[in-house]
């Protein structure tokens, strides 16, 4: 890593601090041994955070470094991927920094996130002269780059199915990559930009996208049916291990639907502000980051649980720890 965003990145990283402990939700509704994980900024500085919470919504750590936080994962062993200073930066599980990728200025980070064998991928944008291309990226666990694809569009959110596949949302299409970085097809169907991306145990293919939609994709990249309950744009999409689908969207709301895309449930009257990110637990749990500067924690039946008012500006990113199945795929939350 040289250059002046790697100078940056270590500037930023060495006047980074990891903040342990703090109060922020009741002690109470546990989800035994899963955390939970979010990434935000001090929009005053700005300054990224990004915040491990217990089952309890108790924080247990932060680490503060200059930029803004804008997506977060996990992996089985508890390490944890966020996007800071528009760099992907790999935590252990206390809270240190294991690594930080890329190292030059024209290239940005956009989104992240990591397989069952600690694998990242990472969405890049990268300046060239006047042009502006994009990769799907794969790093291995130690940082170092796998493969590099290039996609159409700057990638918004990345999923990975259970045979290594790569779902990438962007513009007003979803791409699947192969393992290998090839591309198996292209879905165009929505009218908006797609946001969110979340794939199932059986390689179904959820998008969350500005046209006030959600679909459902085959693993052959046909259209299964289109959710139209929201009544505004839709910015992120997370499915649990049986099937049901949770939706996050700028109606302040989030829904739960069947595999048929019917609803069970919205969670409404709680948010005041976009929800942008939503994840589920084993359990059937599901977290939101919202624009109101909040995490909030639902529990199966749509029932409020705690809220999470720990960080100073808006929220932008939530993810949970692994169950026995991985789904994962987020927007930003810009």
């Amino acid at each position: 890593m040289s250059g002046p965003k790697a100078r940056r990145l270590v500037a930023v990283l060495a006047s980074a601090t990891v903040v342990p402990s703090l109060a922020g939700g009741p002690a109470s509704h546990a989800s035994p041994e899963i955390s939970v994980y979010t990434a935000g900024y001090d929009s005053t500085l700005p300054t990224a955070e990004v915040d491990k919470l217990d089952p309890t919504g108790e924080r247990l750590w932060r680490f503060n470094g200059g930029g803004i936080g804008d997506d977060v994962e996990v992996d089985p062993d508890g390490y944890v991927h966020a996007v800071v200073a528009n760099s992907v930066v790999k935590f252990d599980p206390n809270g240190e920094v294991v690594w930080s990728y890329p190292g030059n200025l024209d290239e940005f980070v956009t989104t992240v996130t990591v397989d069952a064998d600690g694998f990242a991928y990472a969405g890049v944008e990268r300046e060239e002269g006047v042009t502006t291309t994009c990769d799907v990226r794969k790093l291995d666990p130690n940082g170092s780059l796998v493969f590099s694809t290039s996609t159409p569009c700057v990638p918004n959110a990345l999923a990975i199915d259970g045979d290594g596949n790569v779902y990438s949302a962007g513009s007003r299409q979803i791409v699947k990559y192969t393992q290998d970085g090839e591309v198996a097809w292209r879905y165009g169907e929505h009218d908006g930009i797609v946001r969110g991306v979340a794939v199932d145990p059986e390689g179904m293919v959820y998008s969350a996208s500005w046209d006030d939609e959600v679909h459902k994709i085959d693993p052959d990249g046909q259209r299964v049916w289109a959710y139209t309950g929201h009544s505004d744009s839709v910015f992120d999409v997370a499915v649990d291990s049986e099937g049901d689908i949770y939706t996050a969207a700028a109606d302040f709301e989030v829904h739960k639907l069947s595999p048929e895309g019917e609803r069970y449930w919205a969670y409404t009257g709680h948010h005041t502000g976009r929800v942008v990110q939503v994840a589920v637990d084993e359990h059937g749990n599901a977290y939101t980051a919202s624009q109101d500067d909040e995490v909030h924690k639902i529990d199966a039946d749509g029932n409020h649980l705690w809220a999470y008012t720990g960080h100073t500006s808006a929220v932008r990113a939530v993810a949970v720890d692994p169950g026995a199945y991985t789904v994962a795929g987020h927007d930003r939350g810009r």
